[in-house]
């Protein structure tokens, strides 16, 4: 079962636009950090080292910012950033996390 519905209207739909570009079962919906319904974890089912956060931009409820990272292999280390990308229209987000998630 999806867990979309627990996050805020903006990043449902976001979360409903990648499962339709990418598949169904192509993303793995992590809990929002912080516990904060404005922001969510990404990761691919087959590389769960590569993570994409995202989150609403700032008063832009159609436009994202997105944090690449890559988890340690070891549960030492929190992931390392490694690209960070503010206000994103939904198309450009669909394309990075396809990138980074394959």
């Amino acid at each position: 079962m999806h867990q979309a519905h627990h996050y805020g209207p903006a990043l449902t739909a976001a979360i409903a636009r990648l499962r339709e570009q990418l598949g169904p079962d192509a993303l793995t919906v992590l809990e929002p950090w912080d516990g904060d319904p404005r922001t969510v974890a990404l990761a691919a089912p087959h590389n769960p080292r590569a993570l994409a956060y995202l989150s609403v931009a700032e008063g832009q409820s159609d436009r994202f910012t997105l944090s690449l990272r890559f988890a340690s292999e070891s549960d030492d280390f929190a992931p390392e950033e490694i690209a960070v990308f503010p206000a994103l229209d939904l198309p450009a987000l669909v394309d990075l996390i396809r990138d980074h998630l394959r």
